[in-house]
């Protein structure tokens, strides 16, 4: 730009370079749509470079996360990977530089200290009322050891098996482990079953204290009818027996 005007400068392209990137356009097109015809190792391929590229990605966000608030309450500003969720063409550029570190402005002030200081404890206490848990535990053992696997294994079946994206073969005589998720659920499902007996017991006993409460009375009034009937067949027995007498004195 200069006081006579604005000069643009265009730069013309080879247009058979242009050709060849629509022409590989869409031929990543058409062989995204044909997923269903590729073979089971590249499938596999695919599946493996997304799994754990997803992994890495989510373990990254999640440990410089926990690494900022950890130094926050000394005070420090340490981020990994600052640009991490950068707006950029170049995916390199999320990952450079590698860390930055200052010393926070508030890192002497008075009330920011009195909060810190508030919310450690507040974090050390909740997760020492985390851990006395024993259920918590193993649920968290259970899925550090299991979750990941399950997740894996689930992607593998739904790109490779006979799920939406796989080409309906599903391997023979495969053993399928119970995954976390099941397992809550399945225990989740006992307990309300338990319950549910629990109740029914109740109310089964109730019925029979009152079946009891009535089957008292009428076996009293039983027992009063048969003492009637033994007193009435003794008077007739006796009658008989006067009688009889009186005939032989005749």
């Amino acid at each position: 730009m200069t006081a006579a005007g604005v000069y643009l400068i265009r730069v013309r392209e080879n247009k058979q370079t242009q050709y060849i990137y629509l022409g590989l356009m869409v031929v990543v097109i058409l062989a995204l749509m044909c997923f269903r015809l590729w073979p089971i190792w590249l499938k596999k391929g695919i599946w493996y470079i997304s799994f754990y590229l997803l992994v890495f990605l989510i373990a990254t966000a999640i440990l410089r996360l926990v690494l900022w608030i950890f130094l926050y309450h000394f005070g420090l500003e340490v981020w990994l990977f600052p640009n991490y969720f950068i707006d950029s063409n170049d995916p390199r550029d999320s990952f450079l530089p590698v860390w930055s570190y200052e010393v926070r402005e508030d890192s002497s002030d008075f009330k920011a200290i009195i909060f810190r200081l508030i919310s450690g404890a507040l974090i050390c206490y909740m997760g020492y009322q985390f851990t006395q848990d024993e259920k918590n535990m193993e649920d968290l053992r259970d899925l550090a050891s299991h979750g990941l696997t399950d997740l894996f294994e689930y992607g593998q079946e739904f790109m490779v098996g006979g799920n939406a994206l796989g080409d309906n073969s599903q391997a023979a005589n495969e053993t399928k482990t119970e995954s976390f998720t099941e397992k809550y659920k399945k225990e989740l499902r006992k307990d309300i079953d338990d319950l549910g007996l629990d109740d029914e017991e109740e109310e089964e006993n109730a019925e029979s204290t009152e079946e009891g409460s009535d089957a008292a009375p009428e076996e009293g009034s039983e027992d009063a009818a048969a003492v009637e009937e033994e007193a009435e067949t003794e008077e007739v027995e006796e009658e008989e027996v006067s009688s009889a007498d009186m005939f032989s004195e005749m």
